[in-house]
């Protein structure tokens, strides 16, 4: 599995230009309008990963009367098939995301954020497909997850990222702001 993924993108007449290499090096620094976007895993506990689920939550509260934390336990992705991941854009960490057991041949998405100075660069989009690598790797054979009518442009990612909307499970099942969404992956 990938110990991070390196993503360079660079900005050419207002055109937006991406190159994903798998890379265990170090990520090189290029002046002008190059960026690097670095996506590792994080232990949940740390400081950098603390400080994203705290923006997640504040961002949730201002959209909801709830800032999804009691669906979540940083304790829920320091077992085995789990893990928690950080994007970092040159050197600031600007995004995470979370991927859980929820049954034997299912995983659970959890904590996605990107945040909003770092929006609109494909982080959220390279989060997800890291998280889906991850999940391939663990053997699972579907991922779920929830967000909420009140995140269109999450709504919008897992649309274009080729997940289905289902009808929600467990603790969003009778809650009409919650959009759940289930995608098959091939293990092969």
């Amino acid at each position: 599995m990938p110990a991070f993924f390196v993503v360079m993108l660079s900005q050419i007449d207002e055109v937006t230009h991406a190159a994903i290499t798998y890379n265990d090096a170090n990520t090189q620094h290029y002046k002008g309008h190059v960026m690097t976007i670095t996506i590792r895993a994080e232990n949940p506990h740390s400081d950098i990963s603390k400080k994203l689920v705290e923006a997640l939550s504040a961002d949730l509260g201002a959209r909801y009367d709830d800032d999804g934390a009691g669906a979540f336990s940083p304790d829920d992705v320091t077992v085995d098939r789990a893990i928690f991941l950080v994007a970092f854009l040159d050197d600031e960490a600007v995004g995470c995301g979370a991927l859980r057991l929820y049954g034997e041949d299912t995983a659970e998405i959890k904590r996605m954020y990107v945040a909003p100075s770092a929006r609109r660069k494909g982080i959220a989009r390279q989060l997800l497909s890291a998280l889906e690598d991850y999940a391939v790797d663990y053997a699972y054979q579907r991922i779920i997850l929830e967000t909420g009518t009140r995140q269109p442009e999450a709504i919008r990612l897992y649309d274009r990222a080729g997940y289905q909307r289902m009808a929600c499970y467990g603790q969003y099942a009778d809650d009409p702001l919650s959009v759940c969404y289930e995608k098959v992956i091939s293990t092969d």
